[in-house]
């Protein structure tokens, strides 16, 4: 089913397949900036999906790239020892801008993805 909703500034319509969760989750993001050089940075998510996630990074980056994010959902240590449950997830730069208070806003599509 795809939903249909006027954003924000009603003049575009957002048609996403998938329903957005607005979320605060920590990430780390590893990809390469428009140069090819490699970066690793920690940052929070601002929505996820099962398609996908929005996020910021301070650093820059390009439509097209690949990227993997590691999304850390709880807070809770395992008996393991390790904190909760994550989602490891390979995917592709779909959209990049400017962010309002710096940095850049990064929307990523899953390719694929894993619960660990």
């Amino acid at each position: 089913m795809l939903h249909s909703t006027l954003n924000s500034d009603m003049n575009q319509v957002d048609r996403r397949s998938k329903s957005r969760l607005a979320c605060n989750y920590p990430a780390r993001v590893r990809g390469y900036d428009p140069d090819g050089r490699k970066f690793d940075e920690q940052t929070v998510l601002s929505n996820l999906s099962a398609s996908g996630v929005f996020l910021h990074l301070n650093q820059k980056t390009e439509p097209g790239k690949d990227m993997f994010v590691l999304i850390n959902l709880s807070q809770q240590p395992r008996v393991s020892g390790r904190t909760g449950f994550s989602i490891a997830a390979r995917g592709v730069i779909v959209r990049s801008e400017p962010g309002p208070e710096g940095g850049f806003g990064v929307a990523i599509a899953f390719k694929k993805y894993r619960l660990i």
